[in-house]
């Protein structure tokens, strides 16, 4: 089985953690910890939750989890640009001109 597969794997029934591990132990052979598996639940939870939403509604949302990260202090503008300097050199021009928007937008 590919990589690949996993990431495709059972997309209409979900898959819960045991799944994950037998799955990552057959294509790895290796055992995967219960917090790896509960992070990639918690992806896929995260995806389904984005999946079919417009930019506007995904930049609104992102407005919001800022102001919220403000607020609380789990969020500031020099997390904002370490995320930058890590994302930004994998990003084709236009990505990373999106990416510029959208840093501006939340230092403002």
């Amino acid at each position: 089985m590919s990589r690949s597969s996993l990431r495709g794997y059972n997309k209409t029934r979900g898959i819960d953690e045991n799944e994950i591990k037998e799955k990552a132990k057959d294509m790895f052979n290796a055992d995967i910890k219960d917090e790896d598996a509960k992070g990639a639940m918690e992806a896929e939870d995260i995806i389904k939750h984005y999946e079919g939403k417009s930019e506007d509604e995904l930049v609104s949302e992102l407005k919001n989890l800022a102001s919220s990260g403000r607020k609380d202090g789990s969020f500031d503008n020099d997390m904002l640009t370490s995320f930058y300097k890590n994302v930004a050199p994998m990003m084709d021009n236009e990505q990373k001109k999106k990416l510029d928007d959208l840093v501006d937008m939340l230092k403002n």
